[in-house]
């Protein structure tokens, strides 16, 4: 299930809690595949990693919103 549908159909707060500390982990990872990709001068990867982190951070934002 996409994250801002699991957002969307949260039944409490737990639930929220549950997605923004999963967001938090994949937000943690993201960053340091990024760190390894730019220092590696992987640049397209960076890219990529910095695409998944604003994903990431965005729906953090939603699950705050709902909080």
């Amino acid at each position: 299930m996409e994250i801002r549908e699991a957002v969307e159909e949260a039944p409490d707060s737990q639930a929220l809690n549950q997605i923004q500390s999963k967001m938090e982990e994949k937000l943690q990872e993201s960053s340091n595949s990024f760190v390894n990709a730019y220092q590696s001068r992987n640049f397209d990867e960076a890219v990529a990693c910095i695409q998944r982190m604003t994903y990431y951070q965005r729906a953090s934002e939603e699950i705050l919103k709902k909080l």
